[in-house]
This record gives structure tokens, C-alpha cells and sequence, in this order.
């Protein structure tokens, strides 16, 4: 059976869907919500809203008749059923009552967020090698499903109530005379506030982050809020994205974020400091979806952005694009200020050795310099196009760069080609170079088949590029009138939006036309649907789920954007039919995807304890190995082989417990009158903090015998603690070889007795037995990782117990205790 990948779904989704994901879920707008807005801060990263989801008219505009398609409407469903038993699946895996139930919680804000309004904001943000931080909120409106949140969250006021504030390790808190409750993430730091606020639920991201959320609803939204929502006015709004990108892109270039700060550097090299903010807002109108972004920057451009900081592109010049192409481009470029930026790039990650060959090998090929004679003759107006043939895909590409004086560049063409086919037999390439005229226009050819062929050729001012002459005839004789790109009424109509706020016309045009598109690759997604099963077993939504083709292509119309260059930098306007990406559905898609992560970093303080004890001990035992070349043994013995102290007593100078390793009698037994005293003195890593037991007993317990890590010593003598295995003699692999195990209560055992497990299968699962509900445990391999063990046969068990049996299992891991 073929199996179809989650990443394979978004791909399809992304075709599907338009630029970006746009799920269908998040149209028509609802009601705006004021409050929505209040909430974001006078300072912040990043800011989120939308307003969820109306009712939808399919006579009111193309995008609502389209959603207004029943198939469409069933598989809206199917997706939102996917993201409730996303969580739902995890809850299930999990036998924490706390954590079952703020998955609850989750599980019911998560699907009320994709109908009803929702605001979400990063307030400061921290990168470092360890732990990164943020500072945030983010606001559900609950609406008339008030009651099922308000059920889920006294469910789990009561679960926290019941088992104790101190024992699930959350803390109770207020806001403004309304309950709350504040928790860890272990592995971060991060502290998560969650609550209830009149009807809304609200979340909060570091320390006092609700306080703050709730004194900011009370005042106006920010002025730069307000602002965008003037500059970026859309009939019916939707949703509203901004980033501080300054602020955004300081994190990669901090010290503190250790290997990634070289690729932040990069990345402001390219962006330099031209871009401040970047905004966008989307909705509906009479047309169907419109997006609308603003990027704010600096007068003066010095990163990739001043490539398109250019005259605009004359309407008249958009009629070579043929309206009907599957993709197209076109724009004002300068290949000057690509190649200066791409350089100073190379030189920042210290690749400028092999950018200089590049520009030796141009030379060498053409007889001229690629940066002083080549670049400086191109013009900088470009574009290219791409019609699909379904029976012969590779073909039907077309592009085309103006020369800047084609009388001069004349010279500049025939070195080129003369240098292309001397480098042809040079390197005895299977093809030559061939010319053919048209119209008494010389154009030449290279490649022997549909893979490699590339034709080119200069008429005018225009150098143009296609897979043979019959694509550049065909354009060079002229395109239908009604099928020019510059007739098409949505370019049109992007003139004219130019004309009405001043910004002439764009600098770039981009179109996608999914029509051809999902018509020519809808028979291998086909292959693709039959397919029983779901994507994964968190995520039940198959390209089954998706409708006909026929239904997704009905009355669908290219998808196209255009790039103004204003005065305070660069404005996007973009059309489809498809309903556009909105943060707000990729916020509730990223909630039911993410959250099986969030829960399972969730942890009550005795597990992240337990597990972090034996992490160190873990740490510790592969110290000994490096300073001493073996492991430590089980227990160390008298001269006359009698066990007197246990591996635990022994490892205690690589767990920073020196000064109590010291105060033992080496020579002595563990229960020896002065051995005996040290018992209660027991360090806290030895302690299992949900396993019961009198003072000094512990739950770990070392896997022992003749072919396990741990053996009897090497030599007898109480300060001869090595014993007679090392990293090499683990031929199963350390990865798969079991050292350690955590065992129940009425196991437990004095740290300092040299007492143990020993390999016996049967005996480790009864020692175990108990420890959680569905009977898993956790054990330290020899590689000092910790593992959850689910269910597992006696056969597999002793396989993972022993160093060299020559068998090799996958444990079954169980989730996260």
C-alpha cells in the first residue's frame, strides 16, 4: 500500500488553496470584533487577528459561490473533524488527568477558533542556544459555544483542585476577580497562563502576560494598527498580519543563538535594513478574495529589495504574456543590484573564492567580464511564462530580458555563442550547438531532447529564451488580443487600483492559473486517492477527502498579484477565487498540529524530575567510562569477593557528591556500623519522586549479569569500582542495550546495597508493574538516553537487556510519562 506523508498533503493543499495555504475554512468573514483589536500592544513582534467565519452567500462574489459548492462544504467539515482528532488522539495516549483535560480545554478552544473571532501577538521574542522565549497572548471569542468551554475548563479546575496545586506543579492565579492558572513547559521555561475572561478565552505567554492582556482590552487599539487598517482597507475584512521585521530578525543575529547567527547574518545582508515592518490584510469583495500587503522601508535600498526598486511596467508591455498561462512573471529588475547583493552575500559566508572561479569560468567561456561588460549591457525589464501541454510538459516556456542597447549588445551575443559552442567540443557534450533563423533573426539551439533543449535568440531589444522556435515564433507572432495578459480585466483592474492611489503602475506581475494546472496533475493524484487509510493516525483527511476535479476548477479564475513601489516602500495586491491564506486558520491549524507536541512537553514536576534524575545519572555513568575505560561495575568486593558497596556509592564523585563519597569506608560493607549511618544522607538524585519509599531506598535499579552492562568488578578491593565492559563490548549497540530501569515501591532498595536487576525479563516486568496505569516504564540505554518503554514481549525485553545476543529490536515507545 502506498503511503501518502503529511507533507505531501500540504502540497496538495498549497496548489489547491492558492498562494499560501488558504484552507476554505476561513471564508466568508464574520463580524469584526473591537476587542480583537484593543488587545495589541503598542510594541510587538508580531500581531495576528481575524474575524472568523460568516454565513456564506453564493450569489455574493466568485469565492462564496465557489465555497458554496456542497462538496466543498463536506470536505470543510472532514478538515475540521481532522483537527479535533488530532487531539483527541493525543489525549487518549495520555494518562496524566491533568493533561487529559487541558487537552479538553484545547481541543474545544482549537475548533471554536475557526469559526469565531480570534487575536494573537508576540510581544518580545528571545533566541539562545538553550531556551528560547517569548512574551505574548492570544484572545478566542467564545460566542454561543461559551457553555462547552466553560464545561471543559471547570473540568480542569477540578483536576488541578483534586490532585493539588503542588503536585501537578500549576499555580492558581487571578485576573481581575476571574480565575486563572499558570504552568511550565519544562523544556523551554516557557510559562503558559490559561483562563476565561466575560465571554472569551484568553492565553498568556511569560509572566504576568494575562495581567497585561487584560489592562490593554480596556484601552483603544494601537496607532499603527489603525493605520493599517486605513492604508489597507478591503471591503469586507477578514484578517490582518503584522511583523516588526527588525525586531523579528535581532534574534538571529544575537550572540546568544550560537550556530544559527551566521544564517541570520545572511539573511539581513539580503534584506539589509531596507525592510521595518511588513503588513497584510485580507477579505472579500464583489471580485472574490483580495489580499493586500504593505512592506514599510527605508528611503534608501541597499538589500535584494533595490533589484525592484524601478520605473513601472507599462500596461502595453504585459501584452507578450499570454493571459492563459499556467505561471507568468513579469517585472522591472536590475541584475546589477542582484549580482552586488549575491556578492556581498558570498563574501559574508566566505564563499567569495568560489563566486570569483564562477565569474573566471564566464570569462573564459565568453571572452568578457560578467560584472563590468555583460550585466551592465542588460536592460531591466524581464518575464517569463509557462503554458502547460499535458502531453508534453517540459515544453511551452518562454522568457525574455531587455537588452539596454541592442545595437552594442550585438558583439556581446555572437562572443557568447561562439564561446558556448567552443566549450561544447571542448568538453565532448552528446549535442552541438545549431542555428536556424526566423523572420532573418538568428537563434540557436542546444540539447538533443526535451530534458536539455534550450533555444535563444535577439530581435531588437529583447533577448529571448524558450524550449525551440516554435514557442518563439509563436510569441513573436503575436498573441490573440483577447488572450494578452495586459486585457485580462484583474490586470486591468490593478492599473486602474494604481491610478486611484498614486502609485502608477506595478513593478512586478505575478499570475498562477490553477486551472491547467490541476487538470494536468489530477490523474496522478488519482494514483494517489484510491488509496485506503488515512494520512496518519493523527490527522484523518486523505486526498480522498478532497472533491472532484471538475468541482475545484468550476468557474475559477488565475490567481494573480502585483508589486507597487510607494513612497514609503512596496504595496502587494493580490486575486483569486480560491480563499487566500488567513492567520487565523493557520493559527487553528497549527494549534490542532502542534498541541500533541505542547502536551507532551507538558510534565508534572515528578516527571520532569524523575526523568532529569535519570538523565544525570546517566551523564555520570558515561564520566566514569571516559576517566576510568570501563564501566563501573554492579558492586565493588572484599579480597575475598564479598560485595560490599553499590555502583550508586561509587558514581557519586561525577554527581558532584565528593564530599559525601569521602565520608564512606571504602573497605567496609554498605551495612557496616559506619556505611550504615550514610544511608539517609541518600542525594536527591537517587530519590524517585513518585515512587514512595522510606528514607534512603531507591527505584533505580542497575541491569546486571554476565552478559549486561553491568557485571561483577575486574579486580576485588573496595577501591576498585571498574567493571569488565566498555563501549565496545555493547555489540547490540548502546542505542539499543538497556543499563538502567526504574522499578515499583515493593522493589525499591537501599542506594547504597549492592543489590540490582538482573537480566531476567520476567523479573524486570514484575518490578516494574505498577509504575503508571497502561504499564509503561522508563529505562536509560547505554548511550545515556532516556526511553519510555510501552508494551513489550519477554522475547523483545531480553534482547534489549543483553550487550551481544546479536538480536536487534525497536523498543516500543510508549508517550511521554
Amino acid at each position: 500500500m502506498v503511503g501518502v506523508g503529511f507533507s505531501e498533503m500540504l502540497i496538495a493543499l498549497a496548489l489547491i488553496f492558492g498562494s499560501g495555504i488558504g484552507l476554505p475554512m476561513g471564508m466568508p468573514p464574520g463580524p469584526e470584533d473591537p476587542l480583537m483589536f484593543r488587545v495589541a500592544p503598542e510594541n510587538c513582534i508580531f500581531y495576528a487577528t481575524w474575524t472568523g467565519v460568516g454565513e456564506i452567500d453564493g450569489a455574493a462574489n466568485p469565492t462564496e459561490a465557489w465555497m458554496s459548492q456542497p462538496e466543498i462544504q463536506k470536505m470543510v467539515l472532514k478538515l475540521r473533524t481532522a483537527y479535533r482528532g488530532a487531539i483527541l488522539n493525543q489525549a487518549k495516549q495520555n494518562d496524566d488527568p491533568v493533561a487529559v483535560s487541558l487537552a479538553a480545554v484545547f481541543l474545544e478552544v482549537t475548533e471554536l477558533a475557526g469559526a469565531n473571532p480570534v487575536a494573537f501577538y508576540v510581544s518580545d521574542y528571545r533566541l539562545d542556544n538553550d531556551r528560547p522565549d517569548f512574551k505574548g497572548g492570544a484572545i478566542v471569542g467564545m460566542g454561543n459555544a461559551a457553555d462547552r468551554i466553560e464545561t471543559a475548563f471547570a473540568k480542569f479546575a477540578a483536576e488541578v483542585d483534586r490532585i493539588g496545586l503542588d503536585e501537578t506543579g500549576i499555580e492558581k492565579i487571578e485576573i481581575d476577580g476571574q480565575p486563572a492558572y499558570s504552568f511550565r513547559l519544562p523544556q523551554s521555561e516557557l510559562e503558559i497562563q490559561i483562563g476565561l475572561r466575560d465571554n472569551y478565552f484568553v492565553v498568556g505567554f511569560g509572566a504576568e502576560s494575562l495581567t497585561q492582556l487584560a489592562a490593554k482590552s480596556k484601552t483603544d487599539p494601537p496607532k499603527w494598527l489603525s493605520k493599517i487598517r486605513t492604508e489597507l482597507s478591503v471591503q469586507r475584512f477578514s484578517s490582518l498580519c503584522f511583523i516588526d521585521s527588525k525586531r523579528a530578525l535581532e534574534s538571529f543575529t544575537d550572540e546568544k543563538f550560537g550556530d544559527a547567527a551566521p544564517f541570520g547574518g545572511l539573511i539581513n545582508e539580503i534584506i539589509a535594513d531596507d525592510v521595518k515592518s511588513v503588513s497584510w490584510v485580507s477579505g472579500l469583495d464583489d471580485q472574490g478574495f483580495i489580499g493586500r500587503c504593505s512592506i514599510a522601508t527605508t528611503p534608501k535600498l541597499t538589500g535584494i529589495l533595490s533589484a525592484i526598486d524601478r520605473e513601472p511596467i507599462p500596461q502595453s508591455d504585459l501584452r507578450f504574456i499570454p493571459a492563459d498561462s499556467a505561471i507568468c512573471l513579469a517585472t522591472r529588475l536590475s541584475t546589477q543590484e542582484i549580482l552586488r547583493v549575491v556578492t556581498e552575500c558570498m563574501q559574508r559566508i566566505g564563499q567569495e573564492s568560489a563566486l570569483e572561479e564562477s565569474f573566471s569560468e564566464f570569462q573564459k567561456i565568453s571572452g568578457m567580464s560578467l560584472k563590468d561588460e555583460f550585466i551592465t549591457a542588460l536592460g531591466d525589464y524581464m518575464f517569463a511564462y509557462y503554458q502547460l501541454d499535458r502531453n508534453d510538459p517540459l515544453t511551452g516556456w518562454m522568457a525574455s530580458i531587455r537588452i539596454e542597447d541592442d545595437m552594442s549588445f550585438q558583439g556581446i551575443f555572437e562572443r557568447i555563442n561562439r564561446g558556448i559552442e567552443i566549450a561544447i567540443k571542448e568538453q565532448g557534450a552528446p549535442f552541438e550547438l545549431t542555428k536556424q533563423k526566423i523572420d532573418q533573426q538568428d537563434f540557436y539551439s542546444i540539447g538533443d531532447n526535451s530534458w536539455t533543449k534550450v533555444t535563444w535568440g535577439l530581435v531588437d531589444d529583447q533577448w529571448y529564451f524558450g524550449h525551440s522556435l516554435k514557442e518563439i515564433s509563436r510569441l513573436l507572432t503575436g498573441h490573440a488580443e483577447t488572450n494578452q495578459l495586459a486585457n485580462h480585466e484583474t490586470i486591468k483592474g490593478f492599473y486602474d487600483f494604481g491610478d486611484r492611489e498614486g502609485l502608477k503602475g506595478p513593478v512586478a506581475v505575478v499570475g498562477l492559473n490553477l486551472k491547467p494546472i490541476l487538470t494536468a496533475v489530477w490523474p496522478f493524484l488519482d494514483l494517489v486517492k484510491d488509496q485506503p487509510g488515512p494520512i496518519n493516525s493523527d490527522f484523518d483527511f486523505s486526498f480522498s477527502d478532497i472533491p472532484p476535479l471538475e468541482t475545484l476548477v468550476k468557474n475559477l479564475q488565475p490567481n494573480f498579484s502585483a508589486i507597487y513601489r510607494t513612497e514609503s516602500g512596496f504595496q502587494i495586491l493580490q486575486r483569486q477565487t480560491y480563499p487566500g491564506a488567513s492567520p487565523g486558520v493557520t493559527i487553528v491549524a497549527a494549534s490542532a498540529l502542534s498541541l500533541p507536541f505542547i502536551l507532551s512537553e507538558y510534565e508534572n514536576p515528578q516527571s520532569s524530575t524523575n526523568q532529569n534524575n535519570l538523565k544525570q545519572i546517566g551523564l555520570a555513568f558515561h564520566i566514569f567510562q571516559d576517566s576510568r575505560s570501563k564501566f563501573p561495575a554492579a558492586y565493588t568486593t572484599d579480597d575475598n569477593g564479598q560485595p560490599l558497596l553499590s555502583w550508586r556509592v561509587h558514581l557519586l564523585p561525577h554527581l558532584d557528591q565528593q564530599e559525601l563519597y569521602e565520608q564512606f569506608h571504602l573497605d567496609e560493607a554498605w551495612d557496616s556500623a559506619h556505611n550504615i549511618s550514610l544511608l539517609e544522607k541518600m542525594p536527591d538524585v537517587f530519590r524517585h519522586p513518585t515512587v514512595h519509599s522510606p528514607v534512603g531506598m531507591t527505584s533505580y535499579l542497575a541491569v546486571t549479569g554476565d552478559d549486561a552492562v553491568f557485571t561483577a568488578p575486574k579486580d576485588t578491593g573496595g577501591d576498585r569500582p571498574e567493571g569488565k565492559i566498555s563501549f565496545v563490548n555493547v555489540v547490540d549497540g548502546t542505542s539499543k542495550t538497556v543499563m538502567l530501569v526504574e522499578v515499583n515501591s515493593e522493589n525499591a532498595v537501599p542506594w547504597t546495597k549492592p543489590s540490582d536487576l538482573t537480566n531476567d525479563p520476567k523479573l524486570v516486568l514484575e518490578k516494574t508493574k505498577g509504575l503508571r496505569t497502561d504499564g509503561r516504564f522508563l529505562i536509560v540505554l547505554t548511550d545515556g538516553s532516556i526511553q519510555t518503554v510501552g508494551k513489550i514481549t519477554e522475547t523483545d525485553l531480553q534482547a534489549i537487556l543483553k550487550i551481544n545476543d546479536g538480536k536487534w529490536v525497536e523498543i516500543p515507545r510508549g508517550p511521554r510519562p
